[in-house]
């Protein structure tokens, strides 16, 4: 096992697929110990990131648009 340090402006989001995984803006998926998107939702700056669903937590400054789906 290697611990890696990312700096906050290369995060892209955190992502639940059954672990946690942090998504660079480099296109790295690193995983992570954390067990919920929760738990990290509660240690993160809620200014910088976003609780998009179950399933993302996305860091602000990473997004550069979006669009919605015909489905709402």
């Amino acid at each position: 096992r290697q611990v890696v340090s990312v700096p906050q402006e290369r995060v892209a989001c955190f992502c639940r697929d059954e672990l946690i995984f942090l998504h660079t803006t480099d296109g790295q998926k690193l995983i992570t110990d954390y067990r919920t998107l929760d738990e990290l939702d509660e240690l993160v700056d809620p200014a910088h990131f976003f609780r998009a669903n179950r399933q993302y937590l996305i860091y602000l400054e990473a997004v550069a648009g979006y669009e919605s789906h015909h489905t709402g």
